[in-house]
């Protein structure tokens, strides 16, 4: 019983822990888009009013493209195989 209450209030505890680092990042986000000129903010498709409803609204983020970690460089004769590199 004690442990089962123990677990329920940490539960507890970390859901409303989750919702305030949420938020932060929400806040955050929104100052951002506010430092932002009108020119800028109109590039991104929003007014100055929109930024707050834009930023709640927006679904999780999404990497615009994925990146591969480095890693050592090709060595000499892979990089004469490759069309693009000779082309160069």
């Amino acid at each position: 019983m004690t442990t089962r209450l123990f677990l329920r209030a940490f539960g507890l505890l970390a859901g409303v822990a989750r919702r305030v680092i949420r938020e932060a990042g929400l806040r955050r986000a929104e100052v951002q888009l506010h430092e932002l000129d009108d020119r800028m903010l109109r590039d991104l498709g929003l007014t100055r009013d929109q930024v707050g409803s834009a930023v709640r609204m927006a679904g999780p983020a999404q990497p615009a493209i994925s990146v591969r970690p480095a890693g050592p460089p090709a060595p000499a004769a892979e990089q004469d195989r490759d069309p693009a590199r000779r082309a160069a």
